[in-house]
Parts: structure tokens; sequence; C-alpha cells
């Protein structure tokens, strides 16, 4: 166990009491959103083995769940707490049930059986993150993805700040940041597996907590437009601008083309009349700016990556998903047995038509509040939709990983808003209060 594992078991200890003794799950669920980030941190490394705190925790929160709903049901005989909405608990439990077959069917479970089980932790932590949200307070939903969202921004400018050698290399950071082993670094010109801090002359890359910056844009994009959707306070403002600050210093060039395409669907699904019109000359004119005052950073990250070594390489692996596609169209070769540039392309040649349509109709059922009367969802549901649209664009442009932690760490924070809904269209029905103004509590 490393030294972060120490310290996260005991939060979970700490966590579990509080959920048993006092009726508190915020707790916990506060570490199961906050292990979501830590993509660089093991908590157990054993002979090669390694497991991540995310994995832990969503067992932990999803056998805790279980012992809550069951005492809740069978002993207090009160509080029916339903696990997920019927229609995205079928797709869910379908993918989950098709990935598991088809590895059998195609003999790769053996081999594949711990990456399976990963996903399934995360799925088990979805499937009961809904009966959280009925049981959180009023206000901790955004208190929570505030409180996130800050500490990323303050890991991130660490990381820089380190990176560029204006602060120095707190070993005791990197420990419970950035003890994976398995991500290479370069300290000193000199590659190493133990991961510290990339130096500026190779890797002058805002990254965060995450393995490298395209993951990390999976969260800023997502925390970017849950506080767009938000009121615009001083608070939401300031954290809209460092996000973009960050955004920009990452040179990803996934983060950008996520942020324009989700800042597309934004205007055309979010907004209406002027304020459509604002946005749009708004954005446009933050663009020209950029071109302008940073085409050097344009340059380096879009303009020439395209037609570069990395561009080709990426094509290539695409290309090569599409031949294994061909090979088997209906069902695919088997999860985690193809690895393409981005998810659509992995899915078709790990899971075929069959997978990518279980895919399509999960991401569906999630996005579709964008496509129906605003008036009929609390403000924090629709802003915890846009989140996953972002991570979900992300996955698009060049992010191949269903079992990606920070895209169901999204997802646990739709079905806590979810949840909550849900309590508050109680209210509504039984003290007959505006259902808008019960939303904003």
């Amino acid at each position: 166990m490393t030294y972060f594992g120490f310290v996260w078991m005991l939060l979970l200890f700490l966590a579990c009491l509080l959920v048993f003794f006092s009726n508190q799950i915020e707790y916990l669920v506060t570490l199961v959103i906050v292990a979501g980030t830590l993509q660089s941190t093991n908590f157990w490394e054993f002979d090669g083995l390694v497991v991540g705190a995310q994995v832990l925790t969503s067992l932990l929160f999803g056998g805790v769940m279980f012992l809550m709903v069951g005492a809740r049901k069978l002993i207090l005989g009160k509080f029916p707490l339903e696990t997920q909405p019927w229609r995205t608990r079928l797709w869910v439990l379908m993918m989950l049930g098709y990935i598991i077959c088809l590895s059998f069917l195609q003999g790769t479970f053996g081999t594949n059986a711990l990456k399976i089980w990963q996903l399934a932790s995360y799925i088990i932590c979805f499937y009961y993150m809904y009966v959280a949200g009925k049981l959180i307070p009023a206000g901790y939903l955004l208190r929570l993805v505030r409180g996130v969202t800050i500490y990323i921004l303050v890991v991130g400018f660490l990381q820089l700040l380190m990176s560029v050698y204006v602060l120095p290399k707190f070993m005791l950071i990197s420990e419970f940041f950035w003890n994976d082993g398995k991500v290479p670094s370069i300290d000193d010109g000199n590659l190493s597996y133990i991961v510290k801090f990339w130096t500026p002359e190779v890797y002058f890359r805002l990254f965060a907590t995450f393995m490298e910056p395209s993951y990390f844009a999976s969260f800023a994009v997502g925390a970017f437009f849950f506080f767009l959707s938000q009121p615009k306070t001083w608070g939401n403002l300031a954290i809209l601008g460092f996000l973009l600050l960050e955004i920009g210093l990452s040179m990803s060039s996934t983060a950008y083309g996520a942020l324009m395409v989700t800042g597309l669907f934004y205007i055309l699904l979010a907004q209406k009349g002027s304020s459509s019109l604002g946005l749009l000359l708004g954005g446009g004119a933050v663009g020209i700016t950029m071109y302008f005052a940073c085409y050097g950073v344009l340059d380096r990250v879009l303009f020439s990556k395209l037609a570069g070594g990395s561009a080709n390489s990426r094509l290539n692996w695409n290309a090569e998903a599409y031949r294994t596609f061909l090979g088997s169209p209906v069902f695919g070769i088997g999860y985690k047995e193809k690895r393409a540039n981005d998810i659509w392309h992995t899915l078709l040649a790990e899971q075929g038509i069959c997978g990518l349509v279980i895919y399509v109709g999960f991401i569906l059922s999630l996005v579709a509040p964008l496509f129906k009367p605003r008036n009929m969802y609390s403000r924090d549901y629709l802003s915890a939709v846009w989140a996953v649209l972002g991570c979900v664009v992300t996955l698009s442009i060049a992010v191949p990983d269903l079992d990606l932690g920070v895209f169901w760490m999204w997802l646990n924070i739709l079905a806590l808003a979810r949840g909550r809904q849900q309590v508050l269209r109680q209210t509504y029905e039984e003290e007959k209060c505006d259902f808008n103004y019960c939303a904003s509590l």
C-alpha cells in the first residue's frame, strides 16, 4: 500500500462511520468524486498489480449503498430508494452485460477480467449514486463541484509552477498526486518511471492530477460548461476565467476542440434570441483575439500538429481500428482488445455495431434533457448534463477509454443531481410551490 493509500483508507473509514452512525452520506460521496480526478495516484502497488483509489472507493460506496437500501426496505420499511430511472438503468446494465458476454464468447475474459471488473465497479457506483442524491442536503452538489474544481485548478497551477522551477518539486505532493509508476516522466534529462513532474524543456503543459492534458480536458471542459450554465455570480465567473486559462495552458488540441464543439451545442440548445447571439459574438471575438495574440501556441497545438507525426499516428490508429471493425462488424473483437484515437473507433473495433448502439443509447438517455423544455429540470441537473456532454465530446475527439475515471465522475455528479431533483419534485407536488423555485434550493 502506498503512503497515499494509508491516508485514503483512513478517510474512507471515517466516511463510513459517518454514514452508519450519523446517516451523513455526503462525505463518502465527496471521496468518490475526488477519486475520479486522481488518475495518476495508486492506492495499492504489489508485484506489478496496481489499484487506483477510484476502483476501491467505487466498490466501497456500492457496498455501503446496497446495505443502506436493504436496511431501509427490509428493516425500516420506508423510503423506497430506486436505483436510477429505468431507461438509464437498462442501457448501463446492457452495456456491462454485453461486454461480459462478448468477452466470454471471444475468449478474452481471462486476460481482461481485471479491466472488466474496474468498469463494473464504476457502473455499480453510478447505479447507486442516484440514491445518494436523494439523501444529500440542499446546496451540497454545487458546493461539491465548486470545491473539486478549485482543488484541480490549484493543483494544476502548482504542477506547472514546479515544472518550470518557480517552485521546488515537493516530493510529498508528488506522492499524493503522481505516484503512478507506469507513467513515464523526464527528470534532469533522464527517462524514469516514477512520476514527479514534467520538465519544461520537454513537456511544458498543464495537466493537474491527470496523466496527460487530453484527460485533463475531460474534466476542465465539463467543469467549464457546468459553471457556464449556472448563475453568473462573481465566484462562478472567476472559476470560468481560471478554467479558460488552464485549458489554454494545457496546450491540448483536444481541450481546444472540445471547448469549441460543446460551445456550439450550448449556443444552439441552451440559449435563445439575444442571449444566443451574444454568446456567438462573444465566442467569435475571443476566437479572433486568440488567433492573433496566441498564433504561435495555436500553430504548435493545432495547425502544425495536423500535418505532423502526431496526427499521422492518430489517423493510423483509427484506420487500424476501422480495419478491425470490418473484420468483425457486428460484435467486434472484445473489450480492451483494440485502442484507437477516439471512443467511436475504439467501440467499433472492440464491440462492433451492437456495442456502439448500446453506448449511443446510454449517452442519449443522459443528455435527453437538453432537447426538452428547461422548466422540467433543476438548474444543477441541467448543469451536470452539460458537463457530461462536454466530457463526451473530448472522448469523441481524442480520448478512447470507456473506463475513463473522470467520465464516470461526471456521470456520478449527474446521478446525484437527478436524485436531488426527484426530491425537489416531491416537494413541488406536496407543497404546490413553483418548481423553478424548488429547483434552486
